[in-house]
């Protein structure tokens, strides 16, 4: 069904004496992560590379095929140096859903599996997880290690549900920002804030490469936020009620203490007005003995 020059070809599939079998494409090369392991790639190499299959995965998500199995080992390099997508073996076809997906059972490799796909209730799989893989594969081959690891599979599965990745620029501080920036909008746990499709991707990685400004915009501070909310929402309900009982007791304080403050200044007031009347009474009292002296000394010398 698919047949495109990023892709390893399926001949055939059938049945020889009770042995399944199929027939693909003799593909001569390496695989991406044999030859990440041997030599590391510059950023604008890895840019392309994930470019290139970005767009071989937009005509498979055209053709109603999901991967959903996208990883480096399952990406070959040609003789030519071209990418060529393999193992097809866990794709999903949208409309007839002739899938291995089971209930309660997840499919695909950990490091590079969406959240979708580490737990199947949590969301529909579609080319947004395939979008996902990609940026995984793109961490990968800028960082030099997955987006997530750990010695097993279910911690593993467990930091792609909950944990966000470490940003690539922290690993190697050579990664331009904004190709650091498509890599993570494509690992977003949510799949509505990726790329909208794999084109989508691929064209903002031709941005990058041709120097234009990219359309994906890093995640500020209160985005930030909103994710943990919504990836932990007991402890974020938790530490809620817990900030808004300390705002609340800071503000009964603060309060308090402007009361205090408020009064103190009142009777502050009331008593320089007071000392104020009674320098006035004094003073006026003065005047009137100078003037009472002034009048009497008049009439004696009259």
């Amino acid at each position: 069904r698919l047949q495109h020059p990023n892709i390893v070809a399926v001949y055939d599939v059938g049945e020889h004496e009770g042995a399944p079998y199929i027939a693909m494409e003799y593909v001569e090369g390496r695989t991406l992560d044999q030859m990440a392991k041997v030599s590391a790639f510059k950023p604008g190499q890895a840019a392309e590379l994930i470019r290139s299959l970005a767009l071989a995965i937009h005509y498979a998500h055209q053709q109603d095929v999901i991967h959903r199995d996208l990883k480096p080992s399952n990406v070959m390099i040609d003789a030519a140096q071209r990418p060529r997508i393999t193992d097809f073996g866990l794709a999903k076809h949208l409309e007839s859903d002739l899938g291995l997906t089971v209930s309660g059972e997840t499919f695909g490799t950990p490091s590079f599996m969406s959240p979708e796909q580490a737990k199947p209730k949590r969301g529909q799989i579609g080319p947004a997880t395939d979008v996902y893989s990609l940026g995984g594969i793109l961490y990968y081959l800028l960082s030099g290690r997955p987006p997530f690891c750990a010695d097993t599979r279910d911690e593993v599965l467990r930091q792609a549900l909950h944990d966000e990745p470490v940003a690539p620029r922290r690993l190697n501080p050579s990664i331009p920002p904004d190709l650091q920036t498509i890599c993570l909008k494509c690992l977003d746990k949510e799949p509505h804030r990726r790329y909208e499709s794999a084109q989508e991707l691929a064209e903002d990685l031709g941005r990058w490469a041709r120097g234009e400004p990219i359309l994906a915009s890093p995640t500020n501070w209160i985005m930030r936020v909103v994710k943990w909310y919504h990836r932990k929402p007991i402890v974020a309900g938790l530490s809620t009620a817990v900030i808004a009982v300390f705002l609340l007791g800071f503000g009964a304080t603060v309060w308090q203490w402007r009361q205090s403050v408020r009064a103190a200044l009142s009777e502050r007031e009331a008593k320089v007005r007071a000392n104020a009347k009674e320098k006035d009474a004094v003073k006026a009292q003065q005047n009137a003995e100078e003037q009472l002296q002034r009048s009497e000394e008049l009439l004696y010398a009259s």
